[in-house]
Order: C-alpha cells, then structure tokens, then sequence
C-alpha cells in the first residue's frame, strides 16, 4: 500500500509541478480510499459500513490461498512421486 500512496504521491507532485507534498498527500490519500477494489467485493475503503463489513471479511477470507498442513502434505507427496527430474536432496550438476 504505501509504494502505491509513494506512486501516486510522485505522479501528482509531477503533474503539478509542485513539492509541497505534505498538502498533496490528504489528496491522494482520499483518492485511494475513494477507488473501488477487487478485494473489498467491489467497495472501496470509504464505501464499508459497519453493516456490510462482516460480508467483506468472509469474501476476504474465501479469496485467501492458504494451505492447510493436509493439503501441503499432499503436495509434497505429489512432488516426491513426479517424473521431475530435479528432486529434494538431489545434487545438481553445474
């Protein structure tokens, strides 16, 4: 998020020819919490209530590609007993 805010920071201090960047970040800030976000189910940060902040967190949670020790296991299997040349533990040629 703040190489985003240091972008667009860089970008609107260029457009406006202008290093008064303590007054030009609040722009950029409200012009971030104003854009729409995949992550946010469509919402943008200003648009979340307290009413549908609870259906932004499961769709948060549903997004997350995070593996369970079963499901790391499996592929650690799965790695193990592929036709892939290049294994665990083995010694590569240079």
């Amino acid at each position: 998020m703040i190489r985003i805010l240091k972008k667009r920071l860089y970008t609107l201090q260029s457009t406006l020819l202008d290093d008064d960047w303590p007054s030009n970040i609040h722009i950029v800030a409200n012009n971030l919490n104003s854009t729409k976000s995949a992550k946010l189910g469509g919402l943008s940060p200003n648009e979340i209530t307290p009413e549908n902040e609870s259906q932004v967190q499961e769709l948060r949670h549903t997004n997350d590609n995070i593996l369970t020790v079963d499901q790391m296991m499996k592929n650690q299997k799965d790695y193990e007993e592929s036709s892939n040349p290049l294994q665990v533990k083995q010694s590569v040629p240079i």
